[in-house]
């Protein structure tokens, strides 16, 4: 895991609090398709947390738009 990312101590806005939280999402998946690889693949559970993932980091930059965009 990303030890800089997960230490991170944010004080500011919501969109650098978001940016953080998509820094550790993307942190979790490298860990776990590194894990993956060296078991040799990816199995259909790990798969399905990426997904997940993925879908956090997009529902987190959907809420960041502005009105206007």
């Amino acid at each position: 895991m990303n030890k800089q990312a997960e230490n991170l101590n944010v004080t500011g806005s919501n969109s650098a609090k978001v940016e953080v939280n998509v820094d550790q999402l993307f942190s979790h998946v490298e860990c776990l398709l590194k894990d993956q690889h060296g078991k040799g693949g990816l199995t259909a559970s790990a798969k399905a947390t990426i997904d997940r993932y993925l879908n956090k980091i997009v529902a987190n930059k959907d809420s960041q738009k502005s009105p206007d965009e």
